[in-house]
C-alpha cells in the first residue's frame, strides 16, 4: 500500500504541510484498495455460484477414486498368480474359503494363507498412497 510513497509529489499549494498533502493521496489509496477488494470478492462470489462446492467435491472425489482404483489394480496385478487368484475368488467374488479351495484344488488352510498373504501384500503396497 505504501510502495508508491517514494514517488509522491505534494501539490504546490500543500508543499508546506506534509500531513495535509498526504491526506488526499492516502484517501485515494484507501479507496482503490477497497474497490480492489470489492471486485475480488465479487469475482470469488461469481465463481462460487458458477461452481458449487458439491460439484467440485464430487469432481475431486471422482478423480481420487479413479486414482485409487488404478493404484489398487496395479497392486493386484503385481501379486503372484496364486495369491491373486485366491484374493479374487474370496474377496471379489465372495466365495467361501472352502469353495475357493475346491476350485483351486488346494487345502482350505492353503487358501486361507494365500488370501491372508495377498491382503497383507496389498496393504503394504497401498500404505504410502493412503498416508
Amino acid at each position: 500500500m505504501l510502495r508508491g510513497l517514494d514517488g509522491f509529489v505534494p501539490p504546490p499549494e500543500l508543499a508546506g504541510d506534509p500531513q495535509a498533502a498526504l491526506r488526499p493521496w492516502g484517501l485515494t489509496v484507501l479507496r482503490n484498495t477497497f474497490r480492489e477488494g470489492w471486485r475480488k470478492a465479487r469475482r470469488e462470489r461469481d465463481h462460487a455460484e458458477a461452481n458449487p462446492p458439491e460439484a467440485e467435491a464430487s469432481r475431486q472425489s471422482d478423480q481420487e477414486s479413479a486414482h485409487e482404483v488404478r493404484d489398487l489394480a496395479r497392486a493386484v496385478s503385481r501379486l503372484p498368480p496364486a495369491m491373486r487368484e485366491a484374493l479374487m475368488l474370496v474377496a471379489a467374488r465372495g466365495l467361501s474359503l472352502e469353495a475357493a479351495a475346491a476350485i483351486c484344488e488346494v487345502p482350505v488352510g492353503t487358501m486361507k494363507a494365500r488370501v491372508s498373504r495377498a491382503r497383507a501384500a496389498l496393504s503394504r503396497a497401498l500404505a504410502p498412497v493412503n498416508e
